[in-house]
């Protein structure tokens, strides 16, 4: 579930139930030049949006635009004749006041740069008519009763879905090369650690490395210091040293017992 915020050619004296039908109405036409003109503030609106939000995602789609800001998941769907910003009721506290600041602001840049009137439906008020003290409150409202249903975190429909191919779901990141990682902690590769090829890289092939030493397999090389054969006037001592069998008990000789 989601704050919402929609923006509509309102004319004076037009109640706003009477403005949305209009819209409605105006949606239908498809005609690609009346449909063309109306998307012609879009590029205004990406500019102020990344001053605004900074950085956004962008979709397009037949009839309509739509900006995500990545970090709120604030989404703004354009119609061009219409629109409409969401803001999730995903945050509380100070993290709350800046998300609904942010819609609020870039709200007010949407009605200079397209002309359409801003309405706010949960509270039944035009943004004009409202400072941002009374959105944040009216936010906050709707986010204490939004929690209590399960439908409150999730995926937030907006508007008219956007085409299968440039759908404005959540995207989730490539996995990064395996293997053959570039070194040097590059953006969208993953670091081996303890497995590289450079000097001083634990068990690696390259120079500087040590051979891992054996523990406890294989005979020891002839002749070499672990070897203790080779040593002058000194017999290999047994490997079970200090494991020495129990002494049986001497017997007497018969007779003397």
């Amino acid at each position: 579930m989601s704050h919402e915020v929609v923006f509509l050619p309102h004319i004076l004296g037009q109640t706003w139930a009477q403005a949305l039908a209009a819209a409605r109405t105006a949606a239908g036409e498809e005609d690609p030049r009346i449909v063309a003109a109306r998307l012609e503030p879009w590029p205004d609106l990406v500019l102020h949006a990344a001053q605004i939000l900074g950085q956004i995602e962008e979709y397009r789609g037949r009839g309509q635009r739509e900006l995500v800001h990545p970090v709120t998941r604030l989404r703004f769907t354009f119609f061009g004749e219409d629109g409409v910003i969401a803001l999730p009721y995903w945050y509380d506290g100070p993290v709350a006041r800046m998300a609904a600041t942010m819609a609020f602001r870039f709200a007010r840049a949407v009605e200079e740069d397209t002309g359409l009137a801003a309405y706010d439906p949960q509270q039944r008020t035009p943004l004009a008519e409202m400072g941002l003290e009374k959105f944040i409150g009216g936010y906050l409202r709707g986010r204490d009763k939004a929690l209590a249903q399960a439908q409150a975190r999730g995926p937030v429909p907006v508007g008219r879905e956007l085409p299968t191919a440039r759908s404005s779901t959540r995207r989730e990141l490539p996995p990064g090369p395996s293997g053959g990682a570039r070194a040097g902690g590059e953006p969208g590769t993953r670091r081996q650690v303890g497995s590289g090829s450079g000097s001083g890289s634990g068990s690696g092939s390259g120079s500087g490395s040590k051979p891992r030493k054996e523990l406890g397999g294989g005979a020891p090389r002839s002749g070499s210091k672990a070897d203790p054969g080779s040593r002058k006037g000194r017999s290999p001592e047994p490997e079970t040293k200090g494991l020495q069998p129990p002494r049986r008990p001497r017997e007497l000789p018969k007779g003397r017992r």
